[in-house]
């Protein structure tokens, strides 16, 4: 039997083996991601959240719920029981939203305590200035963050997470890395990192 045969078998063997390892680990992150997320929201957020689906099954009159999203992300809306919300513009998936944000890589504990990698509003950046003798305002604008809900820009997780949001809203979006920036390296964020966005719903642009 011919050996040239015999390598190209074992090559594709081995390139096998390796793809399966690479998405065997992929796994093991995302599963990991996921799990934690929600043992996070459940047992560690202030306050503790529950599913949408147990919040409409509780008797507790204005439960504090998440909402998930293919569990890939989830959503908590702090004023969602704000008096006269109801009338507050919400925003539907062919809108246009302005959001000021806090953007942290997740590590499955209260992100307001630690850095951000990212943010627009300027009290943040103040603080940044204040605290951290490397860090550099110049790159950082408080301009509103701008989203089409119908595009394919940005990060899918938030645009699925505003949909329903309302202008006004305290939002704080859960992402895993699938639902945020893939396996792309972003600035200062780890490659398959899961990050938390917490934001204000500044404007929604009907369309």
């Amino acid at each position: 039997m011919s050996l040239v045969p015999m390598r190209i078998n074992l090559a594709i063997l081995t390139c096998a083996i390796l793809l399966f390892a690479g998405c065997k680990q992929e796994d093991t992150i995302l599963t990991t991601q996921q799990d934690s997320t929600v043992r996070y929201l459940e047992t560690s957020h202030n306050p503790r959240l529950i599913s949408e689906k147990a919040a409409a099954e509780s008797l507790e009159e204005q439960p504090a719920y998440y909402t998930n999203y293919g569990n890939l992300a989830w959503r908590y809306i702090a004023t969602m029981y704000a008096t006269g919300r109801e009338s507050w513009v919400e925003a539907d998936r062919n809108d246009v939203v302005e959001i000021s944000f806090d953007a942290y890589v997740f590590n499955y504990a209260n992100p307001s305590g630690t850095m951000p990698y990212w943010s627009n509003r300027q009290t943040t950046i103040d603080r940044m200035v204040a605290t951290n003798e490397y860090f550099d305002p110049e790159y950082w604008t408080t301009e509103p963050y701008v989203i089409r809900l119908d595009s394919g820009d940005g990060m899918p997780g938030l645009r699925k997470a505003l949909i329903g949001c309302r202008e006004g809203d305290s939002v704080e979006v859960y992402m895993t890395y699938e639902a945020a920036y893939g396996k792309d390296i972003v600035g200062i964020v780890p490659k398959q990192a899961p990050v938390a966005w917490l934001l204000t719903v500044d404007k929604v642009t009907k369309k």
